[in-house]
């Protein structure tokens, strides 16, 4: 009964996992980009010194990418937890 119910959470997880994985490859490279993609100040003038665009994206958007480039869907389906006594890592599939 085990066996049927970790391979229906399998099943049901394979999309999630698969989209992960085709999306990683996209996710950072563009954070990787964001660094060195201009940006217009609020005078109006476009910005091209490597130093302020990485200043304007660390305070700007760079926690939101991340965030979003994280893949929880693969934390969760090993199961990962932190605990301050332990630390675990089980798979759905055990």
């Amino acid at each position: 009964r085990d066996s049927v119910r970790a391979s229906s959470l399998s099943l049901s997880l394979f999309p999630f996992l698969l989209l992960t994985f085709l999306s990683l490859p996209f996710s950072f490279p563009d954070i990787v980009f964001s660094f060195r993609t201009t940006y217009v100040s609020k005078s109006g003038q476009v910005i091209f010194n490597a130093r302020l665009i990485c200043i304007h994206y660390m305070t700007t958007w760079f926690i939101i990418d991340l965030v979003a480039a994280l893949p929880f869907d693969l934390l969760y389906a090993f199961k990962v937890s932190v605990d301050s006594r332990k630390s675990t890592l089980e798979s759905h599939w055990d």
